[in-house]
């Protein structure tokens, strides 16, 4: 299909069972793609997640709901660290 994909339509593209199965295969596959796409959307605009790429000494304490517990420092007891 990648290399000759002409020569692949010539040769099947009158087999109905191929045509189906390559339309279902795509489908599948166009979805997967958009799935992934809203996902990617979904983390780039969450906040923390945009905190944590920004800067990576950061230090997430994900507890069971929002407002997470971010950190910020070094965490070895000293009052250098920062809590937001």
């Amino acid at each position: 299909m990648k290399t000759h994909p002409k020569e692949v339509m010539e040769r099947y593209g009158k087999n109905p069972e191929f045509v189906e199965l390559l339309k279902e295969f795509s489908q599948v596959m166009g979805e997967h793609f958009t799935s992934l796409s809203e996902k990617k959307k979904e983390e780039d605009d969450d906040p923390v997640k945009q905190m944590l790429k920004n800067d990576p000494k950061l230090v997430v304490f994900f507890v069971k709901s929002p407002p997470y517990i971010i950190a910020k420092g070094n965490f070895n007891g000293s009052k250098s660290s920062n809590y937001y």
